[in-house]
């Protein structure tokens, strides 16, 4: 289990982040196949997939596993409609809306996929790429969560 807490999920290099997002989206918009019929999908409107509870929040992790994060690091989660950002503590992260970086629907469902990666190695503070790479695989493990005084529980 996850648990982050609300509030400032600062990010040193977010607008390297929203660049690579950015740069992520023209890139697959290049890649489209053209649209074969001008009829829109029918959409089932007893589900509320396209209800995001999660964007525009931002969270910093507290707790993994029921691990505290090393001291002198920052992991960080911020959910925008169709971007996903954030600093997984050496390395930062992010899928633009093109690539479907994620999907959070009302009924506490959650699936994160499709994310881009920054690959530097950090060899300070020890253990470092250890804790991020826990915390990657658990970010991509989601499968549900619930919002409960202001912390953001995640689970496998």
């Amino acid at each position: 289990m996850m648990i982050l807490t609300r509030g400032s999920a600062y990010c040193p290099k977010r607008r390297w982040i929203v660049g690579v997002a950015f740069i992520m989206m023209l890139l697959t918009a290049c890649t489209g196949t053209p649209a074969t019929s001008t009829t829109p999908a029918p959409t089932d409107t007893s589900t509320k997939l396209n209800v995001n509870p999660l964007a525009g929040t931002r969270w910093r992790l507290v707790s993994l596993d029921g691990q505290t994060p090393m001291e002198g690091t920052t992991i960080t989660l911020a959910f925008e409609e169709g971007i996903l950002t954030g600093s997984a503590g050496c390395n930062t992260y992010g899928g633009g809306p093109d690539s479907g970086p994620y999907l959070a629907t009302t009924d506490g469902r959650l699936t994160i996929t499709q994310t881009a990666f920054t690959l530097m190695a950090c060899l300070e503070p020890e253990g470092i790429m250890e804790q991020e790479t826990a915390y990657i695989e658990a970010l991509q493990q989601a499968a549900t969560y619930r919002i409960i005084n202001g912390h953001l529980e995640i689970f496998d």
